[in-house]
């Protein structure tokens, strides 16, 4: 069968060369003007613009509601405006459909009639439904990939993007029998329903998976993720050994001032005295001498990895540069902003540091990877802040990090813990880039 187009003056002419696609045998194409009254509003001037009274809706009001279910209306009109309006030119009515028609295209939004409001003329386009028509059929099909496609087309070489009643006229609307069109409305419904159980699912998970990770860190520095080995050496006499060649004093912390219980063969200690820390060069424009070199601050610094889309430069003498050098190994934390944020530098690329971050070296092979895993873990425990200094903006000043108890694993436990933690944490990614 072929298409035709007859005009209010009787003229035929044969569509078939404009026909989309096939459709089933029961289905035909027809234009969009055959099935709903296209127009706009009558034009409302800024000067009658009032903040309270009728809502009044623009095109970005429109796609607001159209997103969110929800829309908070920032402009008015007069009730008596509102009242001469739709008497002289009429007001969208149950079961209606309002499009957008101006930059932000092809939303829809069916009328429910139960508040009052105008919208903006050219703005927003209303189909006006006079033979009750499924609103929600024809609302998938503006949505549809196709038509939008359609719509957006229709609307280049214009400064922005519009959808004009003439155009929006001459939509070509794939039109069902009525029982099926309510079967197509019913069947995507369903889906929709699919999808959000799926994604609330998907969400679900990913929280399961958060939490896992916190448990599994939980029990890691603890120590109940791993077993231990009777034959490894205590990590007392570990701290021994540093405080004999640091030339200082051993003085054995009192555990019952630790936060929590932790195996015989651990002990707790403070970073200083397990790591020599110390913080970055100071910018000083003024003072600053030397050569400029890239160098990290606390933004570069995020939770496991470093953001390198900004790098700074800093001025410093030949003296200096051995002292601020970032080394494959270092932990480095940051003093300000995310207090106790912190990353393990594993590149060899040469880089220096300034006094926002702790740059922490750690002595006699202990391994700084499992006290990354204790700042994450001190850090969602409120720890960090707790012992930071300042109220408004927080500072993790080294005598704050030395308030800190760490527990101290024998080395080679603690190889096995940080070995066994990414071992689990691997899978839970996977588990989670699969969900993504």
């Amino acid at each position: 069968k072929r298409h035709y187009e007859q005009f209010a003056d009787g003229t035929v002419i044969d569509i078939e060369e404009e026909i989309p696609f096939d459709l089933p045998n029961n289905w035909t194409w027809t234009k969009a003007k055959c099935l709903y009254n296209i127009r706009s509003a009558i034009r409302i001037h800024q000067t009658d613009w009032q903040s309270s009274g009728i809502p009044f809706f623009r095109g970005r009001e429109l796609v607001e509601l159209c997103k969110t279910g929800n829309v908070k209306p920032e402009i008015f009109i007069s009730e008596e405006l509102y009242e001469q309006n739709k008497e002289k030119g009429g007001i969208p009515q149950k079961n209606d459909l309002l499009v957008s028609a101006v930059g932000t295209l092809g939303y829809v939004h069916i009328v429910e009639g139960t508040k009052k409001f105008y919208y903006k003329d050219a703005y927003i386009l209303c189909f006006e439904n006079h033979f009750n028509l499924n609103p929600k059929y024809t609302k998938l099909v503006i949505e549809s990939d196709y038509t939008q496609k359609v719509i957006y087309g229709g609307s280049k070489g214009t400064t922005v993007d519009q959808l004009t009643i003439e155009n929006a006229k001459d939509l070509f609307i794939p039109f069902p029998p009525a029982e099926e069109q309510e079967r197509i409305v019913l069947a995507y419904e369903k889906a929709l329903e699919q999808i959000k159980l799926l994604e609330q699912n998907k969400s679900d998970l990913q929280i399961s998976i958060k939490q896992a990770k916190s448990k599994i860190l939980d029990l890691a520095i603890h120590g109940k993720l791993v077993p231990q080995d009777p034959t490894d050496e205590p990590a007392e006499e570990l701290l021994k050994r540093i405080a004999t060649s640091d030339n200082r004093p051993y003085k054995k912390l009192d555990e019952d001032d630790g936060p929590f219980e932790i195996p015989k063969t651990w002990t707790w200690c403070r970073i200083k005295e397990i790591a020599k820390s110390e913080l970055g060069k100071t910018l000083d424009a003024k003072k600053n001498k030397g050569e400029l070199y890239n160098y990290l601050c606390a933004l570069n610094v995020k939770w496991f990895s470093f953001d390198f889309s900004t790098i700074k430069q800093i001025r410093l003498e030949e003296k200096e540069k051995e002292r601020y050098l970032i080394r494959k190994g270092d932990l480095l934390i940051c003093e300000g902003g995310d207090v106790g944020r912190a990353a393990i530098w594993e590149s060899d690329k040469i880089i220096y540091y300034q006094n926002a971050l702790h740059r922490v070296r750690f002595y006699e092979n202990i391994n700084q990877y499992f006290y990354l895993y204790v700042l994450n873990y001190y850090k969602t425990l409120g720890f960090i802040d707790d012992v930071s200094s300042g109220v408004t903006i927080k500072h993790f000043t080294q005598n704050s990090m030395n308030k800190l108890y760490f527990p101290l694993p024998p080395i080679k436990e603690q190889c096995r813990i940080v070995s066994k933690i990414e071992e689990l944490f691997l899978q839970l990614d996977t588990i989670s880039d699969q969900l993504a």
